[in-house]
């Protein structure tokens, strides 16, 4: 039984919705599982078992709760303590014979390169054979390839840094930092670990970039995202998550000398929204009650993008939520 088939029956089986022949199956199977498991029987090295142990449990619980009364739920109950047993029996020979021995493109720091540890109390500016720059904060470290600009451009960080990188299409700029891969081809970028063991945040500021678990989840597939400018990735490195998100403070990213004109008189609440989202191209999601043909006056220069919005919802008795890196607009319209 796979693990998607396990999460699958165990649903149906807290809800009560499994045939009779599946209710026999879970039954059997987690009994069979609960007496056969031996932790010697999985790995010799009991320390091993202990390290990835709150791994383990973190992912088990994301995908069992306690089971919800039912015409059975007596049964279930006294049912319960063996399936726990089961699945984390299941998670933990899954690790052992699958992620163990998975592939990954994250290679050890390598022994031989230039590297540059920032020890003063301010931040450093590293400069790239190829042009392109690093602002290393800090306490950060830098290591860059002995083939650096051969085939691709490595670097592996461990800190915070800021990356301004010359555009190369023919050779992508790779930086490794805590199971985290940022690859680009020219762009802007700032990398920040929250904490050792803790998670990593990726956020650009001009171009695109793609982020990708160091870890494939199956063979030449890897967990990642494209961002693009005003957006930003959580990274954890213990669950191999990628959360994707708009940056705190949205900058303008529209091209040219003059900024966009953010000075409104009797302007349609669609026209506002619209200049908005193309200013800091972020998508901006209004719905289709009438909203958008209400009238905004008001000058929003020189206001972050969140005030902005703030004033313009407020005016027309709307309101606005971020759901990943999409803005969604909600409000009555008006007559």
């Amino acid at each position: 039984m796979t693990e998607q088939e396990f999460d699958d029956l165990t649903a149906k089986y807290q809800k009560g919705d499994c045939k009779p022949e599946e209710v026999l199956l879970i039954e059997n199977w987690a009994r069979r599982m609960y007496e056969q498991s031996d932790a010697s029987a999985m790995s010799e090295n009991e320390e091993e078992v202990n390290l990835i142990e709150t791994r383990i449990w973190k992912r088990l619980m994301q995908v069992i709760s306690p089971p919800k009364p039912s015409t059975n739920a007596f049964k279930q109950l006294l049912l319960w303590p063996l399936l726990v047993a089961a699945a984390c029996l299941s998670v933990v020979c899954g690790y052992f014979l699958i992620d163990s021995d998975r592939p990954t493109i994250q290679a050890e720091k390598p022994s031989h390169g230039l590297e540059t540890r920032n020890t003063t109390t301010s931040t450093q500016k590293i400069f790239l054979a190829d042009g392109s720059t690093v602002l290393l904060e800090k306490g950060a470290d830098i290591l860059i390839d002995e083939n650096y600009g051969k085939r691709k451009r490595k670097v592996y960080l461990t800190g915070e840094a800021f990356f301004e990188v010359k555009r190369n299409e023919k050779v992508p700029f790779l930086v490794y930092s805590g199971g985290l891969v940022t690859e680009v081809l020219g762009t802007s970028f700032h990398i920040k670990p929250e904490g050792v063991g803790k998670s990593i945040e990726v956020s650009v500021k001009s171009g695109k970039v793609s982020v990708y678990s160091s870890h494939p989840h199956k063979a030449g597939n890897f967990d990642g995202v494209i961002l693009t400018p005003n957006q930003k990735v959580h990274f954890d490195p213990e669950l191999q998550t990628i959360r994707q998100e708009i940056v705190d403070s949205p900058r303008i990213v529209t091209t040219g000398a003059e900024l966009p004109n953010f000075d409104f008189h009797e302007e349609s609440i669609e026209t506002v929204i619209g200049r908005l989202s193309t200013a800091y191209g972020v998508e901006i999601v209004l719905p289709g009650s009438g909203l958008g043909r209400c009238k905004f006056i008001g000058n929003l220069s020189g206001l972050p993008m969140y005030e902005q919005l703030r004033f313009v919802c407020e005016s027309v008795g709307a309101r606005f939520e971020t759901r990943g890196t999409t803005i969604f607009i909600s409000g009555n319209g008006c007559e």
